[in-house]
Order: C-alpha cells, then sequence, then structure tokens
C-alpha cells in the first residue's frame, strides 16, 4: 500500500474520530453483525417452530388476486431456461448492494439523513417484518409446498419446470440453478435442526424482497439513474423470487407496502432525533429561525 493511500486512510480515521470517536463509522457494522447474528438464531429456532399453517392460505390469496398461480405467469413470459438463470443469478446477487448499502452507511457523511433512514429502515424490517409479522403468518414457500402441506402436489408442475430447466442448462453448459442447490440444503439443515447463517425458511413477508425495495428508497436520494437502476432491480428481485419457488406474489406485495411505510417512519424517527440532538446542543433549527423572525416582524 503506497504512502499516500496510507495518509489518507489515517486523515480519514483522525478526522472520524474528532466528529463522532468513530461512532459513524464502526456503528453500522456492529449493527449488520448484531442483526444478522440475532436473526439466525430467531429464524431457525423461535420461528422454526412457528410452523407454516399459513402457506395454503397465501396460495389461494395468490391465485384469487392473480387469476391464477403467479408463477405460471411468469414462466409463460419468461419461458426459457436462459431467463430462469437470468433471474437466478440476479436473485441471489442480492446479497451484495445489501453489504454494499450497510458500508455506505458507515462510510457517508456522519449525521448523513439518508443513511439513518437506511440504517433504522434496515433494522426494523428485521426486527416487523422478519421477526414479528413472519411469526405472526408463517408460511414456507410454494417450493417446500409438498414438504410442510398435506396436499403434495400443488406445486409439483413448478417443481418438475425448475428441474427441468436446470437440467437443460447444464447440457449446455451452464452453471444451472443456484436456486434448486440453496433450497435443497435449507430444507436439509431444517429438518437436521442445524444452524446456518442464512439458514432456516420463512416466506411471509419476503424480507429478500423488502431489502430489495430498501435498497431502491435509499438510492432515490442518491440519484436519479441510480433509483430507476435499484427500483428496476426490486422489480427483478420480486419476479425471480415467484419464478423460482421462493415466495408467493402476495409476500413481496406485503414486504412493499411495509417497507415503503417504515421507510417514512423512518425519515419522521431521524429527523425527530436530530432536532433533539440540535437542541440539546443550543443550536437553533432553520425552520424556529425563520418562525423567531416573522414573529419579530409581527411583533414591530
Amino acid at each position: 500500500m503506497s504512502p499516500s493511500v496510507i495518509s489518507l486512510i489515517r486523515a480519514f480515521l483522525a478526522a472520524r474520530w474528532r466528529i463522532d470517536r468513530g461512532l459513524s463509522l464502526w456503528q453500522p457494522l456492529l449493527t449488520f453483525v448484531i442483526m444478522m447474528t440475532a436473526f439466525t438464531f430467531f429464524k431457525q429456532t423461535t420461528l422454526r417452530d412457528a410452523g407454516f399453517g399459513y402457506g395454503p392460505w397465501i396460495a389461494e390469496a395468490d391465485r384469487a388476486l392473480f387469476g391464477t398461480d403467479p408463477w405460471r405467469i411468469t414462466h409463460l413470459v419468461l419461458a426459457s431456461p436462459w431467463s430462469t438463470q437470468a433471474l437466478d443469478l440476479a436473485y441471489h446477487a442480492w446479497f451484495a448492494p445489501m453489504t454494499l448499502g450497510v458500508a455506505f452507511c458507515a462510510f457517508a457523511k456522519p449525521g448523513s439523513v439518508v443513511a439513518w433512514r437506511y440504517l433504522a429502515t434496515y433494522c426494523l424490517l428485521w426486527i416487523v417484518l422478519g421477526s414479528f409479522l413472519a411469526y405472526a403468518f408463517p408460511a414456507a414457500g410454494p417450493i417446500y409446498f409438498s414438504s410442510f402441506q398435506q396436499e403434495t402436489g400443488r406445486f409439483a408442475e413448478l417443481t418438475h419446470m425448475l428441474a427441468s430447466e436446470d437440467a437443460a442448462l447444464r447440457t449446455y453448459g451452464a452453471a444451472g440453478l443456484s436456486a434448486l442447490d440453496y433450497q435443497e440444503q435449507l430444507l436439509v439443515n431444517f429438518k437436521h435442526g442445524t444452524i446456518i447463517l442464512g439458514g432456516g425458511i420463512s416466506a411471509m413477508p419476503s424480507l429478500h424482497n423488502a431489502l430489495a425495495v430498501l435498497f431502491a428508497c435509499a438510492a432515490w436520494h442518491v440519484s436519479r439513474p441510480l433509483g430507476w437502476l435499484m427500483t428496476a432491480y426490486a422489480g427483478i428481485v420480486w419476479i425471480g423470487s415467484i419464478h423460482l419457488g421462493w415466495h408467493y406474489a402476495l409476500d413481496g406485495v406485503v414486504a412493499l407496502v411495509a417497507t415503503l411505510g417504515l421507510w417514512k417512519l423512518s425519515g419522521v424517527l431521524v429527523r425527530a432525533a436530530q432536532a433533539r440532538s440540535r437542541a440539546k446542543r443550543g443550536v437553533v433549527p432553520p425552520f424556529a429561525v425563520a418562525a423567531l423572525g416573522e414573529a419579530r416582524n409581527t411583533s414591530a
């Protein structure tokens, strides 16, 4: 590493130490580690015992809303195995923006409203959607329907179609569908009670979709092109979650509505917290200065 790069790193760390003793740098990373660790154990212990009783209900709600099983629509429009391969790659690339989003918060300007809103919403998603709602409406995705429900043939055609597309892709020398490997591993670990990072089975609501929506919410505050890009990616993730059998369409719809609501709530909470912080430091916020000026003009 060159001396100039080392100097820049030292200057960055020194500046962060002067501002808030480095809190804005390590707090997002620590939040990520704590949330992932806590959720890993919750999902594979407490949530595991909730069962999957809402799966049939959500499946019927999907059919009622779309007129048929939504996966039939995606496989009709995206009939090629290569389309499925593209969705598979995009869907499982989700971990990269999730990690980069937290890194963005760590290296963002201290006090950044967007960074704090992202972190606040991020935590609320794991707690409200991934824990409370998932426990209240326990369900496994369509691909696991035959493993946990009496009606074993409900999604047999989807399972067969994905297996056929995977075989076709491998025949052409492609990597095949990683979703099938992950789905099998999750089921095996679930049955054996093995606790691993990223393990556990839960469909409603979809955290995968929720976090993709969060990426888009934050991206719109960075730039318009990035906002459109991440919005498109969130749409692809939703389609992929249905197409690959991970989720019912309704899982993603609930995730979308809940994430938008929590994003708005985070804005209120973060601005209120910053206003209290300024008040404690004796800093008068801009709206108070304007109000004071109007009061003086009126009295004059």
